[in-house]
């Protein structure tokens, strides 16, 4: 699939400058592959390394599932904005600012302002999560809680320096890690962690 979705991205010309509704569809597509094939790789090199089974069941199934569905609904949002600051660069953080509310702006432009308000929502989620399981998985859930703090300090550090693509790379790659460390600290609770706490 990851392989597919990269042939089609190139073959219909939804590279460089094309700012089309379907590249703005390929593209979180496309991540949110990536993703599921980064959490198949953790899982199954966890799997095996642990000799644990996981079993969904248990009184955290709920919110790591919402963290889960959350993360994928992050990274849509963050290749949209991504695609967004690499077509329609802004000149300057006020300049992006009016940009992302002006009536005339392109579409993309306009909903690259999701991304750091859902970032914000769904970095003290996870965090307060990583922070209330660290007694039962503590070693997944300080490189969750560590790597939550990292992202939110390079995301307002790619709209201050008004994202040049070296920070891009940067939060794309500690995405990346995050979301491997939520997949592999949720295959530990829900593989029995150390101990039970209260939700």
């Amino acid at each position: 699939m990851e392989s597919l979705l990269g042939a089609w991205l190139v073959l219909a010309e939804l590279v460089e400058q094309n700012s089309s509704i379907m590249r703005a569809v390929a593209v979180p597509v496309h991540l949110t592959n990536t993703f599921l094939l980064l959490a198949a790789i953790a899982l199954t090199a966890w799997l095996l390394g642990s000799g644990k089974t996981i079993s969904w069941s248990g009184p955290h199934r709920r919110s790591l599932l919402l963290g889960t569905i959350g993360m994928l609904l992050l990274g849509v949002t963050g290749g949209i904005a991504a695609l967004a600051d690499t077509l329609f660069p802004a000149t300057s953080v006020a300049d992006g600012i009016i940009a992302d509310f002006a009536s005339a702006a392109h579409f993309l432009t306009r909903l690259r302002v999701i991304h750091p308000i859902l970032a914000v929502l769904l970095g003290a989620y996870v965090l307060s999560r990583a922070l209330k399981l660290k007694d039962v998985v503590p070693v997944q859930a300080q490189f969750v809680a560590v790597v939550v703090v990292l992202q939110l300090f390079l995301g307002l550090a790619n709209v201050v320096l008004l994202t040049p693509l070296s920070t891009q790379l940067a939060h794309l790659v500690l995405a990346d890690l995050l979301w491997i460390g939520w997949v592999l600290l949720g295959a530990a609770v829900l593989s029995g962690g150390k101990r039970p706490v209260p939700v």
